[in-house]
């Protein structure tokens, strides 16, 4: 991703999409976190969203983080890396499916971002 100069950046939300199948003593977690560049890698991402059993269906959820967990971009640096972490786990006894995909099988989050302009010292 280029960053313009004199600009900086920080994620508002991730969509992501796919299939869960779960019997009725399930649940599914899936959870998304983000971190820029090196700034603190925060290991333990909230859990955002959960689904219970029983069901069968495709979904599609979208997370907003908070503001105070928002990491901006340092200004006037080189753009190194986003490193997202996304966390999906099934908990109870039984048989369950998660899958984080679309319909025609590619891979798909979309990631929202706020542009800002930096402050000049």
């Amino acid at each position: 991703m280029n960053v313009p100069e004199g600009w900086t950046f920080t994620l508002l939300s991730m969509t992501s999409r796919g299939y869960v199948q779960l019997s009725s003593s399930m649940t599914a977690i899936q959870s998304l976190d983000y971190y820029i560049d090196n700034q603190p890698n925060r290991r333990n991402p909230l859990p955002h969203y959960f689904i219970k059993g029983p069901i069968s269906t495709d979904y599609e959820w979208t997370t907003d983080f908070p503001i105070k967990r928002r990491q901006w971009h340092q200004c006037h640096s080189n753009l190194k890396y986003i490193r997202l972490i996304a966390i999906s786990k099934i908990q109870g006894n039984g048989n369950g499916l998660l899958t984080k995909d679309s319909v025609d099988g590619k891979v798909t989050q979309k990631h929202q971002i706020i542009w800002k302009k930096c402050i000049e010292h």
